[in-house]
Formats: C-alpha cells, structure tokens, sequence
C-alpha cells in the first residue's frame, strides 16, 4: 500500500517546511543560528498510523558573504588630488537578513580612512540580500592603485575579503609631457630642438624645469 498522508519537517517546534508527500523531501531555511533538533512527522491516513522520526541536531553557523567585482573594476585615469569613488558590492544570503557590519578600503595595504556610505538590500523572491559600501578617495601620489576592501563581519556573517578581486585606479601625476620623444642631433656641438607641451593635472600650478640627457 501507497501511504496517501503528509509528512511534516520540524526544527526545534517548529515547521520550517512542509508538507511533503511520497520519499518526503523538503527545503527549509533557518533564520536563527545555534544548535536545532530535525525531526520528520508523518500525519497518518487510513492505512498508516502517525509516526515521528528521532532527532537529528543541525548545527547553523555565519553564512559567508562573498564580494562582487569591484564596480567598476577599472577605473578612467584621474588627475592626482581629484576625488574618485569606488564601489563595492557584497552579497549575503538568499534568505537572510542584510549584512550590518563595515567595510574597510585598502590602496595596496594601506588604509583609506575617507568615510564609507552603505546601501542593504534585503533578500527576496528576486534577489539576495547584500550591503554595498561606497568611498571617495583624492589619492595623492600618481600611478597604480589597487583597492581592496575587508567586511568586518557581523552576528549572522562571516569576515570576508574582496581579494584577489580589486579596483585598478590609474592617476595622472600633477603634468604630463608631449610629445615624448627624443631630440635628433646629427652630429656632436650641433644643436636640435623639439616643440613640447606642459599639461597641468588638477589645477595644479608650480615650476617645471626640463634637463637635457644623452641616452
């Protein structure tokens, strides 16, 4: 005979899912973490008497929140003491809450102390939850930076790292030069000359002073 009733999963009194029929398999998702007690409960029918499983204990712990590229991942060259800001988005749970904790920003190791604005999205039938952070940074110095970012972590989420994902932001130095190219002389005591053109970065202002090198 075919049983015809329902069976129910239960963690800790309550019904996190159910019902199911025939082989009895259910999804649930625990909102609360700890220690919780599984047990299976079979509603009985008119050839089958009701029936409970034993315990089995489940053990829920943090989730762990992964980040996304840093959006974007690379950044336009900016001029050097000019604000750029970086984005960093992080996804949590399907079903959980929103990640709580704080972002960290590094340029190479270094912290970024400027402050971060956060953003929570909350889990539904569409979409995850998550946290994004936002900074924006004057970097100072000219050249590559790679920003990482650190989640501090929460009650329900783990620490998480966005390595070896990261934000590649190229900045100009305070002028550049052109053209950049050599200057022909055709022979020693001769003269040459070259036409160049001094471009400021960011307002920048001072003295330049060109030297003149053989290779």
């Amino acid at each position: 005979l075919l049983t015809t009733g329902y069976s129910y999963f239960n963690g800790n009194g309550a019904t996190p899912a159910g019902p199911a029929f025939g082989g009895a398999t259910a999804t649930g998702y625990f909102l609360i973490l700890g220690s919780r007690t599984l047990t299976a409960q079979y509603s009985g029918d008119s050839n089958y008497a009701t029936s409970t499983t034993a315990t089995v204990a489940v053990n829920v712990v943090q989730a762990t929140p992964n980040f996304t590229l840093l959006n974007p991942s690379t950044y336009y060259p900016v001029d050097v003491q000019s604000p750029v800001t970086i984005t960093a988005n992080m996804r949590g749970s399907d079903r959980g809450v929103p990640p709580t904790g704080t972002f960290t920003f590094y340029d190479r190791g270094s912290a970024l102390t400027d402050p971060v604005s956060y953003t929570a999205t909350t889990a539904n039938q569409n979409q995850s939850s998550g946290l994004q952070g936002k900074i924006t940074h004057s970097f100072t110095t000219a050249g590559q930076h790679q920003v990482t970012v650190q989640y501090s972590g929460d009650t329900y989420y783990k620490k998480a790292d966005s390595f070896p994902s990261y934000a590649q932001v190229t900045v100009n130095g305070p002028f550049t030069l052109s053209p950049n190219t050599a200057v022909a002389v055709n022979a020693p005591g001769q003269t040459g000359s070259a036409v160049v053109t001094i471009t400021s970065h960011g307002g920048w202002t001072g003295p330049v002073t060109l030297t003149c090198a053989p290779d």
